[in-house]
């Protein structure tokens, strides 16, 4: 069978399926040139609560990663070597913003979190810049995590689900804080609290505030600013794609639940959103409820809330990608020079996390919605019906 039949097959069958005062961090952050020395820290509690298959397929599923090294995968993969606070170069949640000109000497500014092997210790807010897309460092003299690492972080307090937006010429680092509580040692998600920094340079960064809460959840806040007002999207913990606006930043309008539909069995996760040429291209994160994995879709809307049904996307042709086997996490698109730029986070069947470079025409969000987008080597786009 030729090689495009297989992908072909694959896919239809994969598709047949188918400000605020209350609730501050603690007073005091642990000083950002001690994070360096987090690396001492043990990541097994990130990864022992993380969902993971039983242990005799997972380690199938390794068996052919946990041998490679970034350098074997970046090639295969397109994968870009981003420097972590940490030293593992494992990240997530990437958001990049576009500045033809330039922002203060770079033209791609990136915020993204650490995440090796899933230990959530790790995911406090960072920056980096590159003009390529592909080399990326730390602008000047600034120095990681951009959020501090909370004081609470022992007892499963951490960062999260960080975005970065433009508001005049000030650069808005906006990301997620849940407390830790001191006897189960994890997270407390009945609380979401969302934190702000603004910077002129992109090294120097104010103070954090606090700019929203809610026991329903905020789960990847994407910030939008016009001009004349706040957009927000964000998903609940009820897996609705939730959408809000506001002048200032922190009175939120009431939320209007968004028109998304996935295919079987997949909800809304994570999502990344922009606004070009008076459309909204959505590139969503679904969350696979039967078996608890990620996958992309491509949507889009004129207005913000009501948005054409997800199309597949997959970046790649390579089976790991087609199969699910690795995850497509929340990954960020921005407009380039010929269409859309984008950064994709990937979850290897080992457990690490790294960043994927891509590229799409706009073309691709107007597709059928029983079609999928696969990019082949080279970046050209295949559409199978």
């Amino acid at each position: 069978m030729k090689k495009s039949t297989a992908i072909l097959m694959a896919l239809l069958f994969l598709l047949s399926g188918s400000g605020c005062t209350a609730g501050a961090p603690p007073e005091k952050e642990t000083p950002r040139t001690s994070a360096r020395a987090e690396l001492c820290l043990s990541s097994a509690a990130g990864t022992k609560h993380a969902a993971v298959h039983t242990l005799e397929h997972r380690k199938k599923l390794t068996k052919d990663f946990s041998s490679l090294d970034f350098p074997e995968l970046a090639k295969k993969y397109h994968l870009v070597s981003v420097p972590t606070y940490d030293g593992s170069g494992q990240a997530t949640h990437p958001k990049i913003l576009y500045f033809p000109d330039g922002w203060n000497g770079w033209k791609y500014w990136m915020s993204f979190t650490p995440y090796p092997g899933g230990a959530a210790a790790y995911e406090n807010p960072s920056v980096v810049v590159s003009n390529d897309l592909i080399h990326w460092k730390e602008p000047g003299k600034a120095e990681n995590p951009i959020s501090g690492i909370p004081a609470d972080s022992v007892y499963g307090g951490h960062y999260s689900d960080s975005h970065i937006v433009m508001h005049g010429r000030l650069m808005e680092l906006w990301y997620r804080y849940n407390r830790g509580n001191r006897k189960t040692v994890r997270p407390d998600y009945s609380m979401d609290f969302y934190y702000r920094r603004t910077s002129s340079d992109g090294i120097h960064w104010s103070s954090p505030e606090l700019m929203h809460r809610s026991p329903d959840g905020i789960l990847s806040l994407v910030v939008n600013y016009s001009g004349s007002e706040y957009e927000f999207w964000y998903t609940n913990y009820r897996h609705q794609l939730l959408h809000a606006v506001s002048k200032d930043g922190s009175n939120w309008s009431v939320p209007d639940i968004c028109v998304l539909s996935l295919p079987k069995n997949y909800a809304p996760w994570h999502q990344d959103i922009i606004q070009y040429n008076r459309q909204y291209y959505l590139l969503q994160t679904g969350i696979n409820l039967s078996d608890y994995s990620f996958s992309l879709f491509l949507s889009h809307s004129s207005d913000g809330v009501h948005f054409s049904n997800g199309i597949p996307f997959y970046p790649s042709d390579d089976p790991l990608i087609l199969s699910h086997r690795a995850w497509l996490y929340r990954s960020t698109l921005t407009a380039g020079k010929n269409g859309f730029d984008l950064m994709i986070s990937m979850r290897f069947p080992d457990g690490r996390w790294y960043l994927m470079k891509s590229e799409l025409f706009a073309s691709a969000f107007y597709q059928n919605w029983k079609s999928a987008i696969l990019l082949r080597p080279g970046g050209s786009q295949s559409l199978f019906l």
